[in-house]
């Protein structure tokens, strides 16, 4: 038989009830603390009555603009209705309030350095006055400010919304591009060499099932990302091993979390772009780490286009731009790409 928990659930139900009661309670209860009923000529029952009766209607003025007033006008910047409303209010509340004074305490005389004289009624409905004026200020600041919240967190969650959905299209988008290249790079091994045709099925399953089981995580592991770099750099070596050179520079790092395949499309662009079939080539990868930022760097060889020259829809680092958009919001990453004297660079430095 399991044992009932006895302590007190401090539910949010709990907290919103002593949010509203505890004021409130401490509001009533304090003159008796800080009022000297010695030097005081006015029974202390008919001050308690004035007070509770003031305080009562504060709390009607505070809980009317905090539920109706302040989300009905204040909110919808209807000004003139929302002032219109508490004047409403508040000029017969003095009216009844200036009547039950003089029926409390029109009789009783205050001593005052030795002289007697009567309570200054219209100062105590100036008072009323600024503490109804204080109280329709908490309420409207309270409700505004929930609803400024309620507004940003409201934001937020379709921010995250729109940021997942975006990050999942980018990704679907990403694949069929990545995809497309590899397909036509075993097609044209086929005919000239099944069983390296063969190899580079067997490579290319292993890239999809890495794509399968992590693009739709927010982040893995740097040695799995090397792993995937590593696997497309051997699968497109066998089709341009005789005229291409291939240098990779990867770090022995397991600890660090990069998203996924964010920097393939800079290798997919380096073999797209720095190979040539006709003339000796050439591409270099770098993968770095210091205190702050890992850099991917990749260095290829320089074939300008030529105005004939069609290939590529820059899909792959339109892409690459929109995810590191999403990924670092504060623009908190360094992505360079252009040409150099005799090569072609593009480097991406990512913050650990």
């Amino acid at each position: 038989m399991q044992k009932e928990d006895c302590g007190f659930d401090f539910s949010p139900s709990w907290r919103k009830f002593i949010f509203h009661f505890l004021p409130w309670l401490i509001l009533l209860i304090s003159p008796i603390l800080w009022i000297d009923w010695t030097h005081t000529h006015i029974p202390w029952q008919k001050f308690l009555f004035k007070h509770t009766l003031n305080l009562g209607f504060n709390v009607v003025v505070f809980y009317l603009n905090f539920y109706v007033w302040v989300p009905q006008l204040l909110i919808k910047r209807k000004h003139r209705a929302f002032l219109g409303r508490n004047l409403a209010f508040l000029l017969p509340m003095l009216f009844f309030l200036h009547f039950c004074y003089s029926e409390i305490i029109g009789s009783y005389m205050l001593v005052n350095e030795g002289h007697l004289h009567k309570p200054p009624i219209f100062l105590l409905l100036f008072g009323d006055s600024l503490a109804f004026s204080l109280s329709v200020g908490v309420a409207s600041a309270i409700r505004v400010t929930q609803r400024l919240q309620s507004e940003k967190d409201r934001y937020q969650e379709m921010e995250n919304e729109h940021l997942k959905s975006e990050l999942l299209y980018l990704k679907y988008q990403l694949q069929p591009h990545f995809f497309f290249n590899t397909l036509n790079n075993i097609y044209a091994l086929i005919d000239l060499a099944p069983k390296m045709a063969q190899e580079n099925v067997l490579r290319l399953s292993r890239l999809m099932r890495y794509i399968l089981y992590h693009s739709d995580e927010m982040a893995v592991p740097l040695a799995d990302e090397i792993q995937f770099l590593q696997n497309y750099v051997e699968l497109m070596r066998l089709r341009y091993a005789e005229h291409v050179q291939i240098e990779m520079e990867f770090p022995k790092e397991e600890g660090l979390q990069v998203p996924p395949l964010l920097l393939i499309p800079l290798l997919e662009n380096a073999f797209k772009h720095g190979v040539d079939a006709r003339r000796p080539s050439f591409i270099q990868l770098s993968l770095r780490l210091d205190e702050e930022w890992l850099c991917f760097e990749v260095k290829n060889s320089l074939f300008p286009k030529t105005e004939t020259d069609k290939s590529g829809s820059g899909i792959g680092l339109e892409n690459l731009c929109k995810r590191l958009e999403l990924f670092y919001p504060e623009q908190d990453y360094q992505f360079e790409q252009g040409p150099q004297s005799n090569y072609f660079l593009a480097r991406l430095c990512l913050p650990k």
